[in-house]
C-alpha cells in the first residue's frame, strides 16, 4: 500500500498516511489514537485498582511522566484552573455550577491570549468519562429554573482522601480522549522506543538493558555495603583483614537503576514518526533533560540520565515507565487475540 495517499482519521479527523489506519476492536482509527487509546486504558485501569500489574500510586507517578511530555500546551492551564476549582469546591462541601465554570474557562483564556478551541463541554466529558464528576440538575433560587451542576462520584472522593494529584491525571485524559488537540508524536517517541528495544514480543522487559546500583556482601558476616570503600572499612576494622581484601568481597546486584536506551534508537523511532533530528533534539533537551521527564526519580538534573559509554550515549530511563510500555504492549496483544 503506498504511503503517497493519505486518508481522514475516523476518530480524530486528521489525515494520516492509508497504511496508518488500523483495523482495532473499536473500529478503524490511525496509530496514533490506537496508542493513545491503549496508553489511556492501562492508566484508568490502574488507577480504578483493576490493573493485575500496576498500582494506583504508580500510574499517578506515569502520568507525571505524560504531562511533562506534553506540557507546552496552551490549553493545559486552564484545564488544571477548572481541576481546581472543582476540588476545592468539593472540600466546601459545595456542587459546581457549570456556569462558573463557563466565565471562568473564558477568563482564564483571555489571559493567555489565544482562542478557546477546546471547549469546556469537552473538557467536563473527559472528567465524566474517567468517572470522577457526574453531570445533574439543581433548582435554582426560588425553584424558578434548574441549574447545571457537577457533582463529585466516590471514585473522586476515594482519589482525593488518597492523596492523588489529579491535575496529571485528568491531562492525561485530556490527551488522549481529544488528540487533535495536541502533537501525540513525543509520547509515541516515548512509548515506541522503549517498546523497540527494551520489550520483547510477548510484552515482557528484557532485562539485559537494565542498570543496577551495586551492593557488596562481606563473605566473612554477610552484611551489605553500598560502596567498595565501605566494606573495605567495615573488614579491614571489623575482621581486622588487612591483605587480599578483595578475597572477602561479593558484587551483587542492587536495586535498579533504571534501563539504558541508546540515544541512536529515539532518532531511528522519530524519523518513522516523522520527526526531524531537531525534533527529536528539542524533545530529549526540553522535555527530558530539562523536565526530567521519563528520568528516575533519584536522578537530580535530567543531563545526568545521559550516559556515555565508549562512543555510545544512553537515555537512563525509569523502570516505571518501562513497567508501562510493556503494559500497553501487552494490552494490545490482548485486544488483538480476543479480536480473532
Amino acid at each position: 500500500m503506498s504511503r503517497k495517499r493519505k486518508v481522514k482519521c475516523p476518530k480524530c479527523g486528521k489525515l494520516v498516511y492509508e497504511d496508518e489506519i488500523l483495523a482495532t476492536d473499536v473500529g478503524e482509527i490511525c496509530s496514533n489514537c490506537y496508542t493513545a487509546l491503549l496508553a489511556r486504558d492501562v492508566v484508568i485501569d490502574a488507577l480504578k485498582g483493576e490493573d493485575r500489574i500496576l498500582r494506583s500510586g504508580e500510574a499517578e507517578a506515569i502520568c507525571r511522566h505524560v504531562f511533562l511530555l506534553i506540557s507546552d500546551h496552551s490549553w493545559l492551564q486552564p484545564l488544571y484552573r477548572i481541576i481546581d476549582f472543582i476540588v476545592m469546591k468539593y472540600y466546601q462541601g459545595e456542587n459546581v455550577k457549570i456556569s462558573e465554570l463557563t466565565r471562568m474557562w473564558k477568563r482564564k483564556f483571555e489571559r493567555t491570549g489565544r482562542s478557546p478551541r477546546f471547549r469546556l463541554d469537552s473538557a467536563i466529558m473527559l472528567l465524566e468519562n474517567l468517572g470522577i464528576v457526574e453531570r445533574s440538575t439543581e433548582a435554582g433560587p426560588d425553584n424558578e429554573s434548574s441549574v447545571e451542576v457537577l457533582n463529585p462520584t466516590p471514585q473522586l472522593i476515594r482519589f482525593l482522601e488518597s492523596g492523588i494529584d489529579m491535575g496529571p491525571i485528568a491531562i492525561l485524559a485530556l490527551s488522549i480522549f481529544e488528540r487533535r488537540y495536541f502533537d501525540i508524536r513525543p509520547l509515541r517517541l516515548a512509548i515506541e522506543t522503549v517498546q523497540d528495544v527494551v520489550i520483547d514480543e510477548e510484552g515482557n522487559e528484557i532485562d539485559r538493558f537494565a542498570l543496577y546500583e551495586p551492593r557488596y556482601e562481606c563473605t566473612i558476616c554477610g552484611d551489605v555495603f553500598r560502596t567498595r570503600e565501605e566494606i573495605s572499612h567495615h573488614i579491614k576494622e571489623s575482621h581486622e583483614i588487612h591483605m587480599s581484601i578483595n578475597d572477602y568481597i561479593i558484587e551483587r546486584k542492587g536495586k535498579k537503576k533504571g534501563y539504558l536506551i541508546p540515544i541512536s534508537h529515539f532518532y531511528f523511532k522519530g524519523r518513522r514518526l516523522g520527526l526531524s533530528p531537531e525534533d527529536v533534539n528539542k524533545i530529549l533537551s526540553r522535555k527530558i533533560c530539562a523536565l526530567k521527564a521519563l528520568v528516575p526519580p533519584g536522578i537530580k538534573k535530567g543531563k545526568d540520565a545521559l550516559i556515555k559509554n565508549k562512543d555510545t550515549i544512553s537515555l537512563l530511563v525509569d523502570p516505571l515507565w518501562i513497567k508501562y510500555c510493556a503494559r500497553i504492549k501487552s494490552r494490545g496483544l490482548e485486544r488483538e487475540r480476543a479480536r480473532w
